[in-house]
């Protein structure tokens, strides 16, 4: 069975070269986040038309393989978790907003929440923290 006409892989779109670490998707605003091994996160925005690419955004935020992402479309922010303990959050415009620096690697990140709350994976421990460090 054939994909639909407005299908395509993200391969397709994008040109990867190597495979990425981590992926998110911003289900709103139509961006996509890869992560790679040698620290560098490319930010996708993705035009209507899914072959063509908008415009593309790279930045190198971290020291070590990139473990994991995501998206806080409410909050128009989104983070990037790192083998270099630190966790990365970014505005939609890519400043930085804060730090997190953790003291063991964090493998999987989430916004729990419109309010900014997060929830990190550290190994078998999961960690909660509050938007406070964030707006303080």
């Amino acid at each position: 069975r054939e994909p639909p006409a407005s299908f395509c892989t993200l391969e397709a779109a994008v040109g990867l070269d190597e495979t990425p670490s981590a992926v998110a998707l911003s289900n709103s605003f139509g961006k996509v986040l890869l992560g790679h091994d040698d620290g560098l996160v490319l930010l996708i925005e993705l035009s209507r038309a899914p072959a063509e690419v908008d415009a593309m955004h790279l930045h190198n935020p971290h020291h070590a393989t990139i473990t994991a992402l995501a998206f806080s479309d409410s909050l128009q922010l989104y983070m990037s978790a790192s083998m270099d303990h630190t966790i990365q959050i970014r505005d939609f415009g890519h400043r930085l907003v804060h730090t997190l620096r953790v003291s063991h690697p964090p493998y999987a990140v989430a916004f729990v929440d419109e309010g900014g709350n997060l929830a990190v994976s550290q190994g078998p421990n999961m960690r909660h923290f509050s938007n406070e460090f964030m707006f303080s």
